[in-house]
């Protein structure tokens, strides 16, 4: 993008609606990250995969369909902090500032501990299994694992 490369990328979240329209685009050279606005307020995220220097295709670029954030109100405008993974995003009331974070999470005597956002934890309980190597397997039918 730096050098003002050309391609198409798609919309391929099912939640966006097919009739948005992207009206803001902010790139971070750090985190190798596309984000585009969009006038129902969705904010949308691409990763740029390719690791070699020098002009980029559209396959090089994986959509971040978990990242995709909903604000409510037409995106304006997307600016990044330099460095710093916080991205401001503007409405015709608000400005907003999302933070890249990474989840966490972990298993350990069958209970799975996950991180779902900035505030909530996930819990399950997982009853252990044991292969034809004795290695234990987490029963991914319990009703509280299929919701988790």
């Amino acid at each position: 993008l730096a050098s003002d490369e050309n391609f198409i990328l798609r919309i391929e979240d099912e939640q966006v609606p097919p009739d948005d329209r992207i009206q803001a685009v902010a790139y971070s050279e750090h985190n190798r990250l596309l984000c585009a606005g969009t006038a129902k307020g969705y904010i949308l995220f691409w990763r740029q995969c390719s690791v070699q220097a020098g002009e980029t295709a559209a396959e090089d670029w994986q959509p971040l369909l978990h990242a995709t954030t909903k604000l409510g109100m037409p995106i304006d405008d997307l600016k990044w902090a330099a460095g710093h993974g916080l991205l401001a995003a503007q409405t015709e009331m608000t400005c907003s500032i999302l933070i890249e974070h990474e989840l966490q999470r972990k298993l350990r005597d069958g209970c799975a501990l996950v991180q779902l956002s900035n505030k909530h934890l996930g819990f399950a309980n997982m009853l252990r299994k044991r292969d034809e190597r004795g290695a234990c397997e987490p029963d991914l039918e319990l009703p509280t694992v299929r919701e988790f």
